[in-house]
């Protein structure tokens, strides 16, 4: 995969990103709460104060701007424009700010958007890793949207996202924690830098190679996939990518039909029910195990040696009052760099480490195993 020197540009920008951060920051706090409509996740700040949805393969923070008189604009010949834009940097001939065209992930859409900066307002915990203190960012660089577009906390792996930007301000290495919950309405939170100490289990957790795409998104190299202890035939390996847009997992078709008719062999006695596009199988909810016990457990093999383990009732899910379904999507022919997209349903309630320094991204084998949920702990927001 594609793997850019983040931290030569990232060093170009230090004059305007670092502004006397404070010496003992570790740990920077950004609360996350589910949406109970969209069932996506928004990310808080002090300021700005509206919610921003959180996008883990975004290359921006953008967000609505209302009062320009308080912006700087870098202009389309500044070094800032020059590593924000990249390829898809728009300049015009009756303006000399810089623009930059950007993808919706919710649509699809390409939008443009001016670069600016403003200071923006954080969570800090202090030198003993107490939350938290209130700490400034000034001069981040974000894209002003257009006033119909929800803002959006942009995570990738790109010089302008949140982990570079942040990790660059505070003089910590780029990493960063995400740890989603479940319920709706729920708090969650991702930290930049240390993990706190009450999320803090080395014992428990596993490190796979973390690859990093042409545009920042993260994807991990996946050799099998076992169902009920057995492997099954696949195209693998494969990557998958990590996405905080997509509700559920999506396979490319080959896979999709191989894991879904493996499953569904595994559960022969259970009754069926009708199928509900894109999903697969489905099954009448009330003869299923009330119980982890019972049904079948889905692995997904990463680099050969690290487990991801779903478990069979949390693979499916309830789409009907009766009717549960096996919660992956047909993705047919599948994307040009990912076989698998990893969807929400599988990341929340599960910590994830995402350490770009060393390349590698951290998590429990299963939910079980990690001994505490993301909604456990809820900070001061």
């Amino acid at each position: 995969m594609a793997s850019s020197n983040f931290m030569i540009v990232i060093l170009l920008l230090l004059p305007s990103l670092i502004f006397s951060p404070p010496a003992e920051t570790r740990t920077i706090f950004l609360p996350t709460v589910k949406n109970p409509a969209s069932g996506l996740h928004t990310a808080h700040f002090h300021h700005p104060s509206s919610p921003l949805l959180v996008d883990l393969n975004g290359p921006f923070l953008y967000n609505t701007c209302r009062n320009h008189s308080a912006l700087h604009f870098p202009s389309c010949r500044s070094t800032a424009c020059a590593l924000a834009g990249g390829r898809w940097r728009l300049c015009w001939n009756s303006t000399p700010r810089c623009s930059v065209g950007i993808d919706n992930p919710l649509t699809g859409t390409m939008f443009s958007g001016e670069l600016a900066e403003n200071a923006f307002s954080v969570l800090v915990l202090d030198q003993h890793e107490h939350c938290c203190v209130r700490g400034e960012m000034e001069n981040f660089l974000f894209l002003c949207s257009p006033p119909y577009l929800q803002g959006i906390a942009g995570f990738s792996d790109t010089p302008t996202a949140l982990p570079r930007q942040i990790a660059a301000y505070f003089g910590f290495r780029p990493e960063f924690s995400l740890c989603l919950v479940s319920e709706a309405n729920g708090g969650g939170g991702t930290f930049f830098g240390r993990i706190p100490p009450e999320l803090r289990f080395p014992e428990l957790m596993y490190y796979a190679p973390l690859s990093i795409g042409e545009r920042g998104q993260y994807m991990i190299p996946v050799t099998s996939i076992i169902v009920n202890y057995k492997k099954i035939p696949s195209r693998a390996p494969f990557w998958a990518q990590f996405s905080t847009t997509a509700k559920y997992p999506i396979l490319e078709r080959s896979i999709f039909k191989t894991l879904t008719e493996s499953f569904a062999n595994e559960m022969s006695g259970t009754p069926r029910a009708p199928a509900i596009p894109p999903f697969g199988p489905c099954y009448q909810t009330r003869f299923l195990p009330p119980t982890r016990v019972g049904t079948p457990n889905i692995e997904l093999m990463v680099n050969g040696t690290v487990k991801w383990v779903i478990f069979g009732v949390d693979a499916l899910i309830r789409l009907r009052p009766n009717v549960s379904c096996l919660g992956f999507v047909d993705g047919g022919n599948g994307s040009k760099t990912a076989a698998m997209t990893i969807g929400l349903s599988l990341l929340e309630e599960k910590l994830l480490h995402f350490d770009l320094a060393r390349s590698t991204i951290g998590f429990a084998e299963s939910r079980l195993s990690q001994r505490f949920r993301c909604s456990a702990f809820n900070y001061p927001n």
